[in-house]
């Protein structure tokens, strides 16, 4: 018990916050928001119910969340925003990014979702070997038939599948 510190009268202990002593709710409102309209403590400090008595609406069920990257302590309501983990948008693609990173591993092989099992779609005659994937390369010069490209400016070899699309070319005597 003590001393109100927005009029001076006794206090009862009734309100209470943090250290602060008031006689009534209407001091403890005046004193706390005045405080809050000078910025030495944020709104969203405020008891939940001072706050609801401001803004003049029913209670609304709050709750405070810390974000996943940044640390920073968000509010948020029970409906609908209840499900968010993340205090902004820009933590959040940082949270996906983050993620992304370390499953990458997940994207290859038979982890993929595109998976289906080793399936392929056709194999290639047995004739299409490295001796004829490098005479056909010589062929063209070692440009790319497509785009005319050189393959010294290609990271690794011409891909010569391109050339003919059908797997069985070599087999079937087709052309």
């Amino acid at each position: 018990m003590g001393y109100c510190v927005c009029c001076g009268e006794l206090a009862t202990g009734e309100h209470d916050y943090k250290t602060y002593s008031f006689c009534s709710v209407t001091c403890m409102d005046k004193y706390l928001l005045n405080m809050c309209k000078e910025g030495r403590i944020s709104f969203l400090d405020l008891p939940k119910e001072t706050r609801d008595r401001e803004s003049n609406r029913k209670s609304l069920k709050c709750h405070s969340r810390e974000c996943g990257i940044c640390g920073t302590i968000f509010y948020i309501n029970t409906g609908i925003e209840g499900r968010r983990k993340y205090c902004s948008d820009k933590c959040a693609k940082i949270a996906i990014k983050q993620a992304s990173e370390k499953n990458w591993w997940k994207t290859f092989g038979w982890m993929s979702p595109n998976w289906k099992g080793g399936i392929t779609n056709g194999m290639y005659c047995q004739k299409f070997n490295a001796d004829l994937r490098r005479r056909v390369r010589v062929f063209f010069g070692n440009k790319c038939f497509l785009c005319g490209k050189p393959q010294e400016e290609n990271t690794k070899r011409l891909a010569v599948h391109h050339v003919n699309y059908n797997k069985n070319a070599c087999c079937d005597s087709s052309k």
